[in-house]
């Protein structure tokens, strides 16, 4: 059976074990579980994952256009040109911390030595999960191994 672990505990959340049993109960019995379906089946009082939902209509609204706003600030990129003979690269425009709700400009990240240190550890957290997913096909051998020796300085 699987051990099942929060990356990050969502508010209302129970413990994991209990979280993914209950999903994984929903996925066998919907062949597949959908942020839809999850919704739905939480929407019951005695769900385990009730408490993680917003129920009221009002605050739930609100909450949706923060997340569109943020889906907005995590869309937007800017085109970066090194030079002439260079491929132009996109790059966030806007980026946020755990810690903090709000977007800053990769420009001011890149220009603040703390945030720049802090912002390339994010990046690798990101990358070392990536590199979990991947470790379990041997086509990603090399991608891991690269992702292993990165050293943020």
């Amino acid at each position: 059976m699987a051990q099942y672990e929060w990356k990050r505990r969502p508010s209302g959340a129970p413990k994991a074990a209990v979280a993914g049993r209950y999903i994984q109960g929903l996925n066998r019995r919907h062949k597949g579980v959908s942020a839809e379906v999850l919704v739905a089946e939480s929407r019951a009082a005695d769900s385990p994952l009730h408490g993680c939902f917003e129920w009221n209509n009002r605050k739930a609204a609100g909450e949706y256009r923060k997340e569109q706003a943020r889906l907005i600030l995590r869309s937007l990129v800017i085109v970066v040109q090194e030079s002439d003979d260079a491929k132009p690269i996109k790059v966030n425009a806007f980026v946020s911390f755990d810690d903090q709700p709000e977007y800053v400009t990769i420009q001011s990240v890149i220009a603040d030595e703390d945030l720049d240190r802090k912002y390339k550890i994010a990046l690798l957290a990101e990358l070392n999960s990536t590199k979990r997913k991947c470790a379990q096909y041997e086509e990603f051998t090399e991608a891991c191994e690269a992702i292993g020796n990165i050293r943020v300085r």
